[in-house]
């Protein structure tokens, strides 16, 4: 169940010309017809506002989420004829990562809202349960790399 909380509003000042019991009702009316979309708004700003302070995190520049934007690559167009697509590019991405990207990557496409919640939970498991892979070491200075990695990050030498 989720957490309820309380948001100050302003009542507009007619409702003082009003009588207590009137009013009182007046708002409950109003709060049950309202509550639902500001639920909806209230949860899309936090996962907008949790998803830029990952950005920046992930960045480590503290810069928002719009400026970091800029630096990245274009996002991939899934195709509408599939309902499942995205999420099947996005469990094949993660698959893909090391473990510790993988898990940023999946905390960053459920705080933006690209998953819910029991996708995450299934994907988080399929990453905790995967083989690890057969780790992969830079021929010239022995640092481990990604299993994908073509050319070494830490000395720029070609790998396959």
């Amino acid at each position: 169940m989720a957490e309820p909380t309380c948001i100050e509003i302003e009542l507009p000042e007619f409702m003082n010309l009003l009588e207590a019991e009137v009013r009182k009702k007046l708002i409950e009316e109003v709060s049950d017809k309202i509550r639902p979309a500001v639920s909806d708004m209230f949860s899309t700003e936090v996962r907008k506002i949790l998803a830029e302070k990952i950005d920046a995190f992930r960045t480590g520049s503290g810069e928002s989420r719009e400026e970091s934007v800029e630096r990245k690559e274009p996002e991939r167009v899934e195709s509408p004829d599939s309902p499942h697509t995205a999420q099947k590019s996005l469990t094949e991405e993660i698959l893909s990562l090391p473990e510790e990207e993988a898990f940023q990557k999946l905390r960053l496409s459920l705080a933006q809202g690209e998953i819910d919640e029991p996708t995450f939970n299934k994907l988080k498991g399929l990453i905790s349960s995967r083989v690890p892979q057969e780790s992969l070491s830079c021929k010239k200075c022995g640092k481990e790399l990604e299993p994908t990695a073509k050319f070494c990050r830490f000395c720029g030498t070609r790998i396959r």
